[in-house]
């Protein structure tokens, strides 16, 4: 049984062609085949989908569709596009996936160029995650995993963007480790989530788990929600109040090993014992530049690293600290003035610059009820500055121990700030009292 030929196309196929360039133009001859005459093993019987099929390869390949690489002319027709299809009527979803899948059997998809191949047709499959699904495919299969990535970042940088999702699965099947995973994702200068590469890389061994945490921070665009997924929230807080700090290299955590330090550092300066408990009986006056520093070293610190902590069970310990440091800190600042301290705050404060201011005029190391002596029987205060300074000091001792100390009167408050203050002006005069 012989089969038609065409020297043309027949005009009721022009409406049925798939994935050719929209400059595409037949040359030369074509032909008709009838499907029973051309099997192919493994083929899908071309009767079984009832059309005939153009060909131009020749009828030995079967497929009911025109196939022909880039750069390749067959019979006058140009390799333009990867494949092209043109059949004799339109097709169903289900005959396309059916027609689909063995063409794609035919290819490699561990080759990026094969690759290329079967994502040429994606116009042509009614699937939405075709073109993912056998990237994916392909990268789990390539042999060289960096080259697939920096061609695909190159050639379908939209994808990569988009489907950071799918690459973290990706890693995560393949097995790579944290060094191996950072590495590349680095190399092709992108962030990831990282939400699927944290809990699948963690091994629930906190120190472990802080390092990589270290690493995937440099790579993630979402930090907070990978520090939760490897549950390492109340793992971050607990290193700053128990002082540990490690070797890092991502700004989160340089930033959390500033915050622990600091935090160490003012604890012991200020004697903090908990939340409640300090000692500023032997807080020096040469310390002040210190506590500045110190103090706002753990709030640049702590800004950094607050979106890491959000949530954590312990953050609201670590809070009670930073209030009560905030506190004292802004005893010893040169920048509050007394009228702006309150309760305990006030009566440390109060105490700290009379003493100051005594001992610049009266020098010594005896104990300050000594020294108010001293400045009295000096004439550097009155008597009645005398008696009020000893009040002063009372007040300031108990509060230089715990912040649960009963608050002055406004009345009382501007007294000995009066009194502070005429101190202060009367030494820059050199005056008596």
């Amino acid at each position: 049984m012989s089969s038609p030929e065409y020297t043309v196309i027949p005009e009721e196929w022009e409406s049925y062609r798939y994935q050719l360039p929209k400059d595409f133009s037949f040359k030369g001859k074509l032909r008709a085949f009838n499907p029973k005459n051309c099997k192919v093993e493994d083929a899908t019987p071309m009767d079984s989908l009832r059309y005939s099929f153009v060909d131009v390869l020749g009828p030995e390949l079967g497929r009911g569709y025109i196939f022909i690489r880039k750069k390749a002319t067959v019979l006058g027709l140009k390799g333009e596009s990867e494949f092209g299809m043109l059949v004799s009527r339109p097709l169903s979803k289900s005959e396309i996936s059916e027609i689909l899948s063995h063409v794609i059997s035919t290819f490699d998809s561990a080759s990026y160029e094969e690759l290329n191949s079967i994502l040429s047709l994606k116009e042509i499959s009614s699937e939405e995650s075709y073109e993912s699904k056998w990237i994916v495919n392909h990268l789990e299969k390539t042999g060289d995993l960096i080259a697939s990535l920096n061609s695909l970042n190159k050639d379908k940088k939209k994808w990569m963007q988009k489907e950071t999702a799918l690459l973290e699965e990706v890693f995560c099947r393949r097995n790579l480790n944290t060094e191996e995973t950072v590495k590349i994702i680095s190399g092709l200068g992108m962030k990831l989530p990282c939400t699927k590469l944290g809990p699948h890389l963690a091994t629930g061994d906190n120190q472990k788990d802080l390092e990589i945490l270290d690493r995937l921070l440099t790579i993630s665009n979402s930090k907070g929600i990978l520090v939760a997924g490897m549950n390492l929230k109340n793992a971050l807080v607990s290193a700053v109040l128990s002082t540990d700090y490690g070797d890092f290299v991502s700004t989160e955590l340089i930033a959390l090993n500033a915050l622990s330090k600091s935090f160490g550092r003012l604890r012991a300066i200020f004697a903090i014992k908990s939340a409640t408990e300090y000692d500023l009986s032997k807080v020096e006056e040469s310390e002040l530049d210190s506590i500045s520093a110190e103090y706002n070293s753990a709030n640049k610190s702590l800004s950094v690293v607050s979106p890491l902590l959000a949530g954590a069970d312990n953050l609201s310990e670590l809070q009670r600290y930073m209030d009560l440091i905030q506190n004292l800190a802004e005893i010893y600042s040169k920048d509050v003035p007394l009228e702006r301290l309150n309760g305990y705050q006030f009566g440390v404060g109060v105490r700290r610059k009379m003493e100051s201011l005594l001992r610049s005029k009266l020098h010594g190391t005896d104990k300050l009820d000594d020294l108010i002596e001293r400045a009295a029987k000096n004439k550097v205060i009155t008597d009645i500055e005398k008696e009020t300074f000893h009040k002063i000091r009372k007040f300031g001792n108990g509060c230089a121990h715990t912040e649960d100390f009963p608050a002055l009167d406004a009345k009382q408050k501007k007294a000995w700030v009066d009194a502070v203050n005429n101190l202060e002006k009367r030494l820059k005069k050199g005056c008596k009292a």
